[in-house]
């Protein structure tokens, strides 16, 4: 039992600091695009953080409770919609990158790349932190 907890635990931990991480990131990116708009004295930035998190939840909640259920189409739809986000929030964080390394004099070819990369990185951190609950609640369900 303290093995499933301590895991849960760390989980959230991770997943709360990737989206603390995230928010800074786009944030970044948002502020050059944007530059200070927003809705009601909320930045864009921090309105993409929690409609992103609320997509990551949600995919954990309903994925989690629709493994030993006939699978339907509101499934797939959440699951589109979240990986649409995940490409979405690759496309921001990948510009974040690419102004924080123009900021360190890196050829704009250096930059480019590595943005990519980054953002590509991120996003399959994404995939499996928010996967990986549901992998460890279903074999633990098993057994």
């Amino acid at each position: 039992m303290k093995k499933i907890f301590l895991s849960i635990v760390l989980m959230t931990l991770a997943l709360v600091s990737f989206e603390v991480f995230n928010f800074q990131v786009t944030q970044n990116a948002l502020s050059d695009l944007l530059k200070p708009l927003g809705q009601a004295g909320v930045s864009w930035a921090l309105v993409l953080t929690i409609a992103l998190c609320a997509i990551d939840v949600l995919a954990l909640v309903w994925i989690s409770s629709a493994m030993d259920k006939k699978r339907d189409f509101t499934l797939w739809f959440l699951f589109w919609a979240w990986f649409l986000g995940v490409f979405f929030n690759a496309m921001v964080l990948g510009w974040g990158f690419y102004l924080a390394l123009q900021n360190h004099s890196a050829t704009q070819a250096i930059a480019t790349v590595l943005a990519v990369i980054l953002a590509i990185v991120v996003s399959a951190i994404r995939v499996l932190v928010v996967n990986s609950p549901i992998i460890f609640l279903n074999s633990h369900q098993s057994s």
